[in-house]
């Protein structure tokens, strides 16, 4: 992996560290995780920090959906979280990422699927796996719109134990974040 965020995190360290020192201990080990391509580590520290607005920890979860670092490539989840970093903190890497993808945040909706439905992605790591919604016909793919209700999810992938679980989906898209365990 070629994979250097030194760069791109030099002044935001003297930020971080004025801040919070919860956050920045969250977030460097997070970001020494991805440098150590521990993945699932990464995901799971710096997905937490994304999900409560942190703009550096959100760049960092659209470029490993992006890349196809530890979790399937998905161009869709990657776009959403670059949008978060740049609507948060207008954040220069991922406003150049999305100009390379040539995609625009105004373009982006919060879900792609018809009125009453809603998508769901699962990101399972390792990326080369077979996942199955058990309780219904239609074969998953990444990002299928499904009506509200339950799902019965199961994940397997050769060598790994099977990652099985009930999601509700309601009002709103689901991403459900999957490591398996090898046996």
């Amino acid at each position: 992996m070629t994979l250097k965020p030194r760069n791109l995190l030099a002044g935001f360290f003297i930020s971080i560290f004025l801040s919070s020192p919860v956050l920045a201990d969250d977030f460097m080990d997070g970001w020494i995780a991805l440098e150590k391509e521990e993945y699932a580590k990464a995901l799971k520290l710096l997905g937490r920090l994304a999900k409560d607005g942190h703009t550096q920890s959100q760049y960092f979860v659209g470029m490993m959906y992006d890349k196809g670092y530890g979790v399937t490539e998905n161009d869709k989840t990657a776009i959403k979280w670059y949008c978060k970093a740049v609507k948060s903190d207008n954040h220069v890497d991922a406003v150049n990422r999305l100009k390379e993808m040539k995609v625009s945040c105004e373009d982006v909706t919060e879900s792609s699927c018809p009125s009453k439905t809603y998508s769901l992605t699962v990101n399972a790591t390792p990326s080369s796996n077979r996942i199955m919604i058990m309780n219904i016909r239609p074969k998953y793919k990444s990002g299928i719109c499904l009506e509200p209700g339950k799902y019965d999810i199961l994940v397997k992938h050769w060598g790994y134990y099977n990652y099985r679980k009930w999601i509700t989906i309601e009002d709103s898209d689901v991403s459900l974040d999957v490591t398996l365990m090898r046996k």
